[in-house]
């Protein structure tokens, strides 16, 4: 089996004739808060940050900073960019923004010219911002680690994914956050008779921590209405958009126009009609690409910042997938898989070697086990793992260890409960967590 797909890799290789844009913008964000301070302090101040990078093509890059912040309980005395540490981590100062201030205000700094392998750091989320304020000067009163703005189930902003279920039961989401292994209890969402639920999770509000989302859909009428509860303000939102179950639309989501913010998104399986709501602006976009049946796979395949359009199809028994590339609207067909493998469409960003480009992945049940079939972005190189059984959850394009690179994960249940078991990127380890009851979703 390893030598067939070698000579699948061979052939792709002398089939390429696409490059990625080494010299595209990504966005990174920061939630800052006292909880991430390595000594924590009592302070409420909040903190938002958008950084840009512009990576060159020669290696190395720039990048530029704005924090929005309020609520300090002293005034902003000075306002760094440290690296090179993980969360709970202490290091140096690489950039100092320049800035004296209130309680609450605006910073807007850099350009920074990072080198290569700061890039590198910061690709690894090992970058954060801290502001110091005159009741905080030696440690720092409020602080977020810079991570990959998109990430799927980060709710305490520390740039790693939490564990999260929700009980029907009682309408509640049970998260265990890993900044400090704190548990949130969050009754929302419960459910209307005439309508079939859902969830999901995303950063609508662009504030770097994830929403909760329910997705309910009319029985009569086929709506489909996003219900998110947005982490920045903790206000209800709304939207209509998309019909399930008379036109067959499957909800993503998306940094279509790379704003830094998740934009509400269904891909109509009937047809083949992409509509996005953008969150910049508000406006739609409805675009067609693909046919009927295909299963969408949305990612930033050519690291412009925004994601692709994209899908995946059975062909003459194998998968291909068909990316329309937002860089320079050049379509571009990939074979990877066979065409019973399964991918992964909930997921907006599967990125295994941290490049800031999505991979192919698929999973193939092989003899009861998980095993997955990885083309790497940066090299093409093929990646095999067993990771799960064939009966298990499965799941990528979730960052439990914060490095900046997809891990993988397979839920099982095991005595009536939720056994979490993940390979985590940056040690190649087991990490196994138990969270949830049987019947959570």
């Amino acid at each position: 089996m390893k030598n067939k797909y070698l000579n699948v890799i061979a052939t792709i290789f002398a089939a390429i004739l696409f490059s990625i844009n080494a010299s595209a913008q990504q966005n990174y964000v920061a939630n800052l808060s006292s909880a991430q301070e390595v000594i924590p302090n009592a302070s409420t101040g909040r903190g938002v940050a958008r950084v840009l990078l512009n990576e060159s093509p020669t290696g190395g890059g720039t990048i530029t900073v704005t924090v929005n912040y309020s609520g300090l309980l002293g005034n902003v005395v000075l306002a760094h960019i440290h690296g090179n540490a993980p969360v709970g981590a202490n290091a140096p100062v690489l950039f100092s923004l320049n800035f004296m201030g209130g309680t609450s205000g605006t910073i807007t700094a850099g350009p920074f010219t990072l080198s290569a392998q700061q890039v590198a750091d910061m690709k690894a989320q090992r970058f954060y911002i801290n502001l110091y304020t005159s009741n905080y000067q030696q440690n720092g009163e409020i602080r977020g680690q810079i991570k990959r703005a998109g990430m799927f189930t980060d709710y305490d902003g520390d740039g790693r994914d939490d564990f999260q279920v929700f009980r029907r039961s009682n309408f509640t989401y049970y998260t265990l956050q890993s900044l400090g292994n704190r548990v949130e209890e969050r009754t929302f969402g419960a459910t209307t008779p005439g309508f079939i639920d859902g969830y999901t999770a995303a950063d609508f509000d662009g504030d770097g921590r994830s929403d909760m989302t329910r997705l309910r859909a009319n029985l009569a009428t086929g709506e489909l209405f996003w219900i998110i509860l947005q982490s920045e303000t903790q206000t209800v939102r709304t939207v209509q958009w998309g019909n399930l179950l008379q036109l067959g639309d499957f909800p993503v989501t998306g940094d279509f126009d790379g704003d830094g913010k998740q934009d509400i998104a269904v891909f109509r399986t009937s047809s083949g009609l992409w509509a996005v709501l953008q969150s910049s602006n508000n406006q739609p976009r409805y675009e067609n690409f693909g046919t009927a049946n295909d299963v969408p796979v949305v990612g930033d395949y050519d690291r412009d910042g925004k994601s692709d359009l994209a899908v995946t199809r059975a062909v003459n028994g194998q998968k291909v997938w068909y990316i329309k590339q937002s860089s320079n609207n050049q379509l571009r067909i990939e074979q990877w898989g066979m065409a019973s493998d399964i991918v992964f469409a909930f997921t907006n960003q599967i990125d295994f070697d941290g490049d800031n480009a999505a991979d192919l992945v698929v999973q193939r049940n092989e003899n009861g086990q998980a095993v997955f079939y990885v083309r790497r972005s940066s090299d093409n190189a093929l990646f095999i793992q067993q990771w799960g059984l064939a009966t298990d959850l499965t799941g990528v394009g979730v960052d439990y260890d914060g490095d900046g690179r997809s891990d993988i994960g397979a839920i099982r249940i095991i005595n009536g409960q939720l056994v979490w078991f993940n390979r985590l990127s940056s040690t190649g380890e087991m990490q196994t967590v138990v969270w949830g009851l049987e019947s959570d979703l």
